[in-house]
């Protein structure tokens, strides 16, 4: 009993999406192409699935066309080795027919001797028993638009997937230019606020006393004026102003001295 819960314990971890995701990473394109969950015709002949068939694409895999059961419950399995022969409707046009199932859950020698055996572990397969070279009956057309469907079915499901992530991808874009810009916006509105307060420290020690929104608003266009009048650089600044006048007024009163203050009217 031990024995048995110790082959069991490794199939309660798997899930039979990680053993198919194995599969189709086995069997890939583009030598191979790799569908799940195929019927054996379509409409109401459908009579079992199977729960993955590769088909070889590639003249190097001779177009072999193999087909999989998958399990990760011992007792799914034993109860499909009362009636191997369910799988006979697929298995027919199958060059080879393997079980795949978690490691430890299966022995080789648990299967019919025409089933090859791969075990799964830590997401790969492993080849525990080579599954033989059969010899395949000629596919129905009903078996042929069966695996055309799912090719369609995995078409589009590639697209969906292409789209979404082209959405995904594009909100990611659109999110980052936001945030590009709101922190652009948010520097150079702290740049600014920053300015003008160093600008009004500067002004209230200039003025010896502090100033509020309404006096701002009278000094702002006397600032302005002083600024496009010159009056804030050097040249002709205010104390350049006061030198000119005291020269003309100088000038001034050396004339009235000279010509008399009668010329003056």
């Amino acid at each position: 009993m031990t024995d048995l819960l110790t082959q069991i314990e490794p199939a309660a971890k798997v899930t039979s999406s990680m053993i198919k995701t194995a599969i189709r990473n086995s069997y890939a394109a583009p030598a191979y192409q790799t569908f799940f969950e195929v019927s054996n015709d379509t409409g109401n002949r459908i009579k079992t699935y199977a729960d993955a068939v590769s088909v070889g694409i590639w003249p190097s895999t001779g177009h072999q066309v193999h087909g999989f059961e998958v399990k990760v419950s011992r007792t799914d399995f034993l109860n499909e080795m009362k009636n191997p022969g369910k799988s006979m409707p697929i298995f027919k046009h199958c060059h080879r027919w393997s079980l795949v199932c978690p490691q430890g859950m299966v022995k080789s020698d648990e299967l019919p001797p025409n089933w090859g055996l791969f075990t799964f572990k830590d997401g790969s397969l492993r080849n525990a028993k080579s599954p033989p070279l059969l010899q395949p009956e000629a596919m129905t057309p009903g078996f042929v638009a069966a695996l055309v469907r799912r090719a369609g079915e995995l078409d589009n499901e590639i697209v969906a997937s292409a789209v979404q992530k082209a959405r995904i991808e594009e909100k990611a874009t659109f999110a980052r230019s936001m945030e590009h810009e709101i922190h652009r916006l948010a520097g150079n509105h702290s740049e600014r606020a920053a300015t003008a307060l160093k600008f009004m420290e500067s002004f209230e020690k200039a003025l010896g006393s502090s100033i509020y929104s309404f006096q701002i608003e009278e000094y702002a266009p006397l600032i302005a004026l002083m600024s496009k009048a010159g009056l804030d650089r050097s040249w002709n600044g205010p104390s350049q102003i006061a030198k000119q006048l005291e020269a003309s007024a100088k000038q001034i009163r050396d004339a009235i001295k000279e010509f008399g203050a009668g010329v003056v009217k």
